[in-house]
């Protein structure tokens, strides 16, 4: 190490970079692979998107959920779910109030989808 200096130097820092990188990605295969993993149903729930000859879409028809279901004895449950856009929601509770942007609207089948559990119920004031 102390004869070729500039070599020590250039493999030192070459190694460091190379364990650097390995630990980051495998710290981002650690965080992909513990995503929605909270619930062993979760295994069973798919996104539908619709394609086009160029991409992707992020939305697919309202009725899909419905004629998928009535057509395949496979499928157990759909919902659907929008966001609500730039629209403000009022929340509160008890004597504070928030205006939350960014909300998303779901229909009353997802809770037979998602194993979500309700802890209080909201009540909608007119």
């Amino acid at each position: 190490m102390l004869k070729n200096k500039m070599y020590s130097v250039i493999n030192i820092c070459g190694l460091s970079i190379g364990l650097a990188g390995f630990i980051i990605i495998l710290l981002y295969l650690n965080y992909e692979l513990s995503y929605d993993t909270w619930d062993t149903s979760l295994n069973r729930v798919y996104k539908i998107s619709a394609r086009t000859d160029e991409d992707i879409l992020e939305t697919t028809p309202a009725p899909l959920g419905r004629l998928l279901i009535q057509n395949s004895c496979l499928i157990e449950a759909s919902t659907t779910m929008q966001p609500s856009g730039n629209y403000q929601i009022l929340l509160s509770t008890g004597d504070k109030k928030i205006y939350q942007t960014g909300g998303i609207v779901a229909d009353s089948s997802f809770l037979k989808v998602f194993p979500y559990r309700i802890i209080q119920e909201i009540q909608q004031q007119l």
